[in-house]
């Protein structure tokens, strides 16, 4: 059974998808290290996960511009298959490695204790992580 801070590939990825649908002009990469923090302690919520991937897969990992550049495709309504022939990539792999970016953030999520919000709890806080306390 799931706790409230037990992550998953699949809700990682349903979390990018909907944070980069909030967020939309976001980007997926920054040459420099970036910081989003809230001017009143409200959680900044999409860019919170999508800051969490740098720290779970590396700032200029491959495996975190595939799954984000995944992540804001699905959002967009961009061809998944065709953002993939156009930078190269095999789509077989890319799917393998977006799976695999999923599954060690999800790891790291986990092991922070960042919690999982119900989807009712999104309706009132958008996307949003926060730490369990401890």
């Amino acid at each position: 059974m799931l706790t409230e801070h037990d992550w998953t590939p699949e809700l990682v990825s349903e979390r990018l998808v909907d944070s980069f649908r909030r967020l939309p002009d976001t980007p997926i990469y920054s040459p420099t290290r970036n910081s989003f923090i809230a001017l009143d302690d409200t959680p900044i919520a999409g860019l919170a996960l999508i800051e969490a991937t740098s720290r779970a897969l590396g700032r200029s990992s491959t495996l975190r511009v595939k799954i984000l550049t995944w992540a804001r495709a699905r959002a967009v309504g961009i061809s998944v298959r065709e953002t993939c022939r156009q930078r190269g990539w095999a789509y077989a792999s890319f799917k393998r490695d977006r799976n695999e970016a999923a599954r060690q953030v999800a790891e790291y999520l986990s092991l922070q204790r960042v919690e999982a919000l119900s989807k009712k709890s999104l309706a009132s806080e958008p996307n949003c992580l926060r730490p369990i306390p401890a």
